[in-house]
């Protein structure tokens, strides 16, 4: 028996959101495994750093300026991808944002921004991507949920909207295009260590709030969830699709 490898080598992988966080770690997960990345982001402050360091790797790599929650400038990254790489095998769509705030309090352009950001940006990038993954009869797309789409938490409301419908689109998509060897899946995190998080869990109480809803007792890495995003991207995962996978330390199933 030959079991495949979670090896990306001589593949094109495009990660949005990945100027930081969670984002920045996809992207160098994906390129340790072999792939050339698309760096997809509004903000590019921090990609030249990256962009250096997958190049020293010995791959192929692009920066993309691109607000992903305008048509426009999608079509035109894909196109500049394609111009570069001629096929994109892998979508990491990670772009998010969320507003903690309480539902009666959330204005209007918050919940406009969660839902433009977190779910039209992920229909855009897939939309397009899935054009050109139609076309090559093969492609991977990986979604980033949230536990937030399974369990409901106070002041995320339209956060837990919006990736609640990226796990259905997950479904929809997945459905509509197994027949162009295209595997759709979802990843749905619990909260992560980065650097955007390290003040949140350095509140006593909090992380101890926290720690208390987690069976496995700890906190989240970057790593843990770039191991489940490189198994749905690559050739190990092919008799899945539709699925989304709760990488929580046992959250939801509480």
């Amino acid at each position: 028996m030959k079991l495949p490898t979670l090896s990306l080598q001589g593949k094109t992988a495009v990660v949005t959101g990945c100027n930081q966080g969670l984002g920045h770690g996809l992207a160098l997960a994906v390129a340790a495994a072999g792939a050339n990345v698309v760096l997809v982001d509004r903000n590019t402050s921090h990609l030249e750093a990256l962009s250096s360091e997958i190049k020293s790797m010995g791959l192929g790599t692009l920066i993309c300026a691109t607000d992903i929650t305008r048509e426009d400038s999608v079509i035109e990254m894909v196109q500049s991808v394609l111009n570069t790489f001629d096929s994109i095998e892998i979508l990491v769509n990670n772009a998010g944002i969320a507003h903690r705030v309480a539902a009666v309090e959330t204005t209007f352009d918050q919940w406009q921004q969660t839902i433009d950001v977190n779910l039209t940006g992920v229909f855009l990038c897939g939309r397009e991507i899935g054009k050109a993954m139609i076309r090559q009869k093969k492609g991977k797309i990986v979604n980033i949920a949230s536990i937030n789409s399974a369990v409901a938490r106070p002041n995320l409301s339209a956060y837990g909207a919006s990736k609640s419908a990226v796990t259905q689109l997950t479904r929809c998509w997945a459905l509509e295009w197994a027949t162009h060897n295209i595997n759709v899946n979802a990843v749905a995190p619990s909260f992560v260590m980065t650097e955007m998080t390290r003040d949140l869990f350095a509140d006593p109480d909090v992380r101890k709030q926290l720690l208390e809803r987690v069976p496995l007792g700890r906190i989240g890495t970057v790593e843990d969830i770039a191991a489940a995003v490189l198994f749905l991207a690559c050739e190990a995962s092919n008799y899945i699709t539709g699925h989304t996978l709760f990488v929580d330390g046992g959250w939801v199933i509480q």
